[in-house]
């Protein structure tokens, strides 16, 4: 039946170019009279008939929608998200259906780490168009085809001193509300997004999507340094001026909980998702795009906020101070008088900030982007931290990529893209960590301690920890006359190349290699005795998709 696919087109168009010639056919009145008429009312039966180009141009997108079965859609980015995120804003009134996909392959250099097959993410896109300037987007997040194995304890039998367990590998649920927000359009130049927001920072975290980046896995930076994806609840206001050469982002978000902070990762672990949020601190968060020049768009962004959440307890001098001895005859001094006037503080102020700046170049063939992000927090609040999670987590991170590439399909007149390209990526979780010198201020204070009635670190319940100072277990790792020093493999530098196929430009199949390399000299960070050294390269294979 193939053949008559097109019969209810034809038919249309009969219709509509008959239509004329059957008014004239069937009507009875004398030709005078039916002249008389047309002059009385030319405007009005001028009015209802439509011109031959407008049956034309109705015909043609008929035809279309017959041969497609639906309307055509438009993959175009809007507010700076990617094209299939956007599908709502193209669309009628009503529901859009959009979506993505990665199936990942990665191959290690190494007999010490296994390969991995993963359908990383399947995300489905569903939004509403209540009408021309009310939108509500949201994108729904499968991870590790829905589930993620995990080893728990599921038996343990106490033999004296000795206990024994037994773990079991469970699959665990992996699905997320990556965004959820309702979009206020009071006018290009100011808008207004609540709810489940999308942090304005870097370039991934907005174009997350596989067709919008040409390696199989995202830049290491815009993962351990900016968290992406990165999204907070709150209130996202942002508009577009002179011509869309600047574009503005800021708003107020929930902050960080800072318990979660890691060595490895950094702020990452300590994003809430929207999950039953504490809400004790909040965080701003300001970013400015400009489009000076076609094809080229440059931008910066600023971060900073609380994540202390009333969970974390700073680190004062309360904790040197000797309590009183009960009794007449009990112990007292400046320091005991002091240290009873304190009350039990969990309100650390633990101060988050993060500032980037990118670019992105596309003009023929060529193509180019780039950023560079650092990340600090303040010493009382990183203190703070390292106590109460016993990690050494960093005062300042620092990451940063240049990338390049090249459609070489392009020099021959090929719709398709076979995109080649190169980068080099620097990524620091432990730039500056919190570090006591040989007669630096903890040594002073001790000395003052072992005069006076409070307590030395050595007297302290944990040591350096309880003072925000974090020691590694492998002595040979710190520094003569330093301790806390940052960890040398969380230093790391990464080049990848690679390319990327688009067969069509909603579909990409993409391979590439990653040298990896860390800073770290030590003897014992060799592969054999440890594996997470950063220095063990991989081969990686991707099919992404949007739609």
């Amino acid at each position: 039946m193939k053949q008559f696919s097109f019969l209810p087109g034809i038919l249309f168009a009969s219709t509509l170019l008959a239509q004329p010639a059957a008014e004239k056919g069937t009507d009875t009145n004398p030709p005078q009279q039916a002249e008389k008429k047309t002059e009385q009312k030319p405007e009005k039966a001028e009015a209802k008939k439509p011109t031959v180009e407008e049956r034309m141009a109705a015909l043609e997108e008929e035809i279309e929608k017959l041969r497609h079965g639906k309307s055509i859609r438009v993959y175009q980015g809007t507010d700076g998200m990617g094209p299939a995120a956007s599908q709502v804003y193209q669309g009628e009134e009503g529901v859009s259906i959009g979506g993505y996909g990665e199936v990942n392959y990665n191959k290690f250099r190494s007999n010490r780490k296994t390969d991995q097959l993963d359908v990383l993410r399947f995300i489905l896109y569903t939004g509403y168009r209540f009408n021309d300037w009310i939108f509500m987007n949201a994108e729904l997040e499968y991870e590790h085809a829905g589930f993620e194995e995990q080893s728990v304890v599921t038996d343990a039998t106490l033999s004296g001193t000795t206990l024994t367990t037994t773990k079991r590998d469970i699959n665990q649920g992996a699905v997320f509300v990556e965004f959820a927000y309702v979009d206020f359009k009071f006018a290009e130049p100011f808008q207004v997004k609540l709810g489940l927001n999308l942090v304005p920072v870097g370039l991934t975290n907005y174009l997350h999507e596989p067709t919008t980046f040409y390696s199989v896995n995202r830049p290491l930076t815009e993962t351990n340094i900016i968290p992406t994806t990165w999204r907070e609840i709150g209130a996202i206001i942002n508009g577009n001026l002179f011509n869309d050469r600047l574009t503005y982002r800021t708003g107020i978000l929930n902050g960080q909980r800072g318990k979660n902070f890691t060595e490895t990762t950094w702020m990452r672990g300590s994003r809430t998702k929207g999950s039953k949020v504490r809400a004790e601190d909040f965080a701003f968060v300001g970013n400015i795009d400009l489009r000076p020049l076609e094809g080229l768009l440059t931008g910066v962004s600023y971060y900073r906020g609380n994540a202390g959440q009333d969970e974390i307890a700073p680190v004062t001098w309360q904790d040197r101070v000797v309590p009183p001895t009960p009794g007449p005859t009990g112990t007292n001094s400046l320091f005991t008088a002091y240290g009873s006037t304190l009350k039990a503080d969990t309100s650390a102020n633990v101060r988050v900030h993060l500032a980037e700046a990118h670019y992105m170049f596309e003009r023929g063939a060529f193509t180019t982007r780039g950023l560079f992000a650092r990340g600090w927090l303040n010493d009382s609040g990183v203190r703070a931290l390292n106590r109460n999670t016993n990690r050494n987590i960093a005062k300042e991170v620092e990451g940063g990529y240049i990338e390049a590439g090249v459609n070489v399909l392009h020099f021959f007149n090929f719709q398709k893209k076979l995109v080649v390209f190169v980068r080099d990526e620097y990524v620091n979780t432990q730039r500056r960590t919190v570090e006591r010198f040989a007669g630096g201020k903890e040594d002073l204070d001790d000395l003052i301690c072992s005069t006076l009635n409070c307590r030395t670190t050595a007297q302290l319940t944990n040591t350096n920890r309880a003072l925000g100072i974090i020691v590694n277990t492998d002595q040979t790792k710190e520094l003569y006359g330093v301790r806390g020093v940052p960890d040398r493999t969380q230093d790391r530098r990464i080049y990848t190349i690679g390319m990327a196929f688009f067969p069509h430009e909603n579909v990409t199949l993409k391979v590439d290699y990653e040298m990896h390399s860390s800073k770290s000299g030590y003897h014992r960070d060799i592969e054999q005795l440890n594996p997470s050294n950063n220095k063990i390269d991989q081969i990686n294979f991707g099919l992404g998709f949007i739609f």
